[in-house]
């Protein structure tokens, strides 16, 4: 592996323990750290974008996991009542 794999490597697992602790503050309502850890998720995953190669794989791969991150990242912040469902609509 290359210093630009280990470097992928590396922001997909710090992405994934801040998703994760992202997860944590939600389920116990601490809105603040969850909203931090949420903006550490998506900076720290849509970095990737930067480093991937430009194939047609591993570009739709990284936008699956992204989309999965923004996709919860959205729910969160309904959930949290931070944006309204209805307004949504």
């Amino acid at each position: 592996m290359g210093t630009r794999e280990v470097r992928i490597e590396l922001l997909w697992v710090v992405g994934s323990v801040f998703w994760l602790l992202m997860g944590r503050f939600w389920l116990h309502d601490v809105r603040i750290v969850a909203f931090c850890f949420a903006a550490l998720t998506v900076a720290f995953n849509f970095s990737v974008f930067f480093l991937v190669r430009r194939s047609f794989y591993e570009i739709v791969g990284t936008i699956a996991v992204n989309a999965w991150v923004l996709q919860d990242v959205v729910w969160m912040l309904g959930d949290l009542e931070f944006i309204s469902p209805q307004k949504a609509l």
